[in-house]
């Protein structure tokens, strides 16, 4: 038996051209420079930790348009196809919902010592806390249906 398929799908295209793999020195310098400013973000206060969220939404905003661009352009997607909303719809927008939501996590503990949970929480035979975390909006439920987490 003989199976035909074809590269690419009209979600995820086949990608044009290649990106050189990273080489193991600088892959490891990286990993170094994560290591040395690791205990950075603990030493930061709620409030310089919002305000470094703040400036990522700023700074993904500013260049978001450009990131969906470079997106559609390598996977050979035409700039007036339906499928560019794809690149909005399953890269920024999650991007900017996930900061938001970071954000207003932290502005909950810096009001109430301890973040909003959207749904229930339990505690199972054993003593293990479960939360219900999503859905959080009328958004997440119309889009999301039936997807708890």
């Amino acid at each position: 038996m003989t199976i035909t398929t074809h590269q690419g799908a009209p979600q995820f295209p086949t990608v044009l051209g290649s990106i050189a793999p990273s080489a193991r020195e600088e892959m490891d310098a990286a990993i170094e420079v994560l290591q040395a400013h690791k205990d950075e973000w603990v030493a930061f206060s709620i409030h310089d930790r919002i305000d470094l969220i703040d400036r990522l939404i700023r700074d993904f905003a500013a260049i978001v348009s450009r990131w969906v661009k470079a997106s559609i352009e390598a996977k050979g997607i035409a700039e007036d196809s339906l499928y560019v909303g794809e690149e909005w719809a399953a890269g920024a927008w999650p991007v900017l919902k996930n900061l938001r939501q970071l954000r207003q996590s932290l502005v909950d503990i810096e009001g109430n010592g301890h973040p909003k949970i959207p749904g229930r929480v339990t505690t199972r035979r054993g003593g293990q806390v479960v939360a219900q975390v999503f859905p959080d909006t009328i958004y997440d439920r119309i889009f999301f249906e039936r997807i708890r987490a």
